[in-house]
């Protein structure tokens, strides 16, 4: 298949927004949807590994006389006017690629208007406007807040939090996680109280460093650990040369020269204490502070990387502590227990190891962008923000027959995708991350 065929525009064969019931409206029940379809003329569909929902924005062409008049006359009234948007109507939207994959939301992952913007008004094309929509839980979280006390496992909290605070109907992929922690929601929002916790989480499957990210796909919201993520098998493997055809293997090319970006940026990772940290710790029940090192070559053994190799730095300023952090023992706080003999009896468990724990995510979430690309595709809405990809990227040289370079080749997680289509094209651009250098030696 060609790339201009392959590129073509794909379909978008729902666009309805369900206006809001006004005062004046509310014995009218079954208000109607207005179909945007014909007015859509650019649809990009977000996902990121940073965020905690999707999101659309679409922009629409509004040539004038689109909807009936409501006062009674036979007459017609702009698009945009006819809308009566105030924020927060309903969206059903489906679109699909040329290759058949379908992206659906109704009912139950319906989206929900967010902003109305960028509203020009050209009398020789008619006026256009943008509309920004994102999932129901994004708004959701603005209205709900975490004010329980959860006991045990990280992940039960999770998913707790989502089933009785967000109440979401959608999948949930929370993966296990190793160490309790116990808690008191402080009325924060429940999506800031989920990243918090995510700082704090071990996997108890594949490796044992601490750091996991929470984030939302078309397929639901997960909350998993980086270790998981960078040990998936990759979806799908792609290759940029300059050959017309995808060669035997690949599942597609990259359509535009990649952008590189390499991430090594000595100080501000010595600021935070990536390499080599320094954890003192008060003890109530000792009266004395614990000092407890932290030093990332020794913590390498347990970590599960995309790549063969991570940077390599100057022992010099990686042999001592660049950081140093003070917390209180969490002992006796928040034991377990729903009887006070139960509680006393474990006064002196420790809730969470956080000397260990904060400082091995701070050095896996600071590792997390080491290389960075950006590629571009055919459109291909199977792709989700934390797929694993494998990509081949040729060595910088003036050989016809170039290889793939086996520095910046190998596995990637999708941390940002975004779907776009026009009237002229569906294309699929991903940014692309790792936090290690090579191939690994079973790739």
């Amino acid at each position: 298949m060609s790339f201009t065929k392959a590129a073509e525009s794909g379909n978008i064969t729902r666009f309805e927004i369900y206006p809001n019931l006004f005062k004046s409206d509310e014995s009218n029940t079954t208000k109607k949807p207005t179909s945007l379809l014909g007015g859509a003329v650019e649809l990009y569909y977000y996902e990121s590994i940073f965020e905690n929902s999707v999101k659309i924005t679409t922009t629409i062409v509004d040539t004038g006389n689109a909807l009936p008049a409501e006062d009674g006359t036979n007459g017609f009234v702009e698009l945009i006017d006819g809308l009566k948007v105030g924020g927060g109507e309903k969206i059903f939207l489906d679109f699909e690629d040329n290759q058949g994959t379908k992206l659906k939301f109704s009912e139950e992952n319906a989206l929900y208007l967010n902003q109305l913007r960028n509203t020009t008004n050209d009398y020789s094309k008619g006026k256009t406007f943008t509309i920004d929509a994102s999932s129901k839980e994004f708004f959701d979280n603005e209205l709900t807040r975490v004010q329980e006390r959860y006991d045990g496992k990280i992940s039960e909290s999770v998913k707790k939090i989502m089933t009785d605070v967000i109440k979401t109907p959608k999948t949930l992929d929370i993966e296990n996680t190793a160490n309790s922690y116990n808690f008191l929601g402080t009325i924060k929002k429940p999506f800031w109280t989920i990243t918090w916790l995510a700082k704090k989480s071990v996997p108890n499957n594949q490796g044992k460093s601490a750091g996991y990210l929470f984030f939302e796909t078309y397929d639901g919201f997960k909350y998993k650990s980086l270790d998981t993520l960078f040990g998936q098998e990759p979806k799908k493997k792609y290759i940029y040369n300059n050959t017309a055809k995808v060669p035997i293997g690949y599942n597609g090319k990259i359509l535009n020269p990649p952008v590189v970006s390499t991430n090594i940026h000595l100080q501000p990772k010595l600021m935070m204490g990536t390499y080599n940290t320094e954890h003192k710790q008060f003890d109530f029940y000792a009266s004395k502070f614990e000092l407890k090192p932290f030093d990332f070559h020794k913590q390498e053994e347990g970590i599960k990387p995309a790549g063969r190799d991570f940077e390599f730095v100057n022992s010099e300023f990686t042999s001592k502590p660049s950081r140093i952090t003070y917390n209180i023992s969490d002992v006796g706080g928040l034991p377990s227990g729903v009887k006070l003999e139960e509680q006393l009896k474990r006064s002196k468990e420790v809730n969470l190891e956080r000397q260990t724990i904060t400082n091995q995510a701070n050095m896996r979430y600071n590792q997390l962008g080491t290389i960075q690309v950006q590629v571009m595709l055919v459109g291909d809405f199977s792709l989700r923000a934390g797929d694993v990809i494998e990509c081949d990227f040729p060595e910088l040289s003036s050989k016809p027959n170039q290889e793939p370079s086996k520095k910046m080749s190998g596995i990637y997680m999708i941390a940002d995708v975004c779907h776009r289509i026009t009237s002229q094209s569906t294309l699929t651009s991903i940014n692309l991350i790792r936090d290690s250098y090579g191939r690994k030696p079973n790739a």
